[in-house]
């Protein structure tokens, strides 16, 4: 049983690690797009 906890721990461990991934390349997107504007 103490495993099959585990395993769902992480799970939703890699879940926050995914979301905050792409929170990170969200970003990352938009300041490219604001640092092409600048430029023009």
């Amino acid at each position: 049983e103490l495993q099959g906890v585990n395993r769902v721990l992480d799970a939703a461990a890699l879940t926050y690690v995914a979301a905050a991934i792409q929170s990170v390349m969200t970003l990352a997107y938009y300041a490219f797009i604001l640092m092409g504007r600048r430029d023009d």
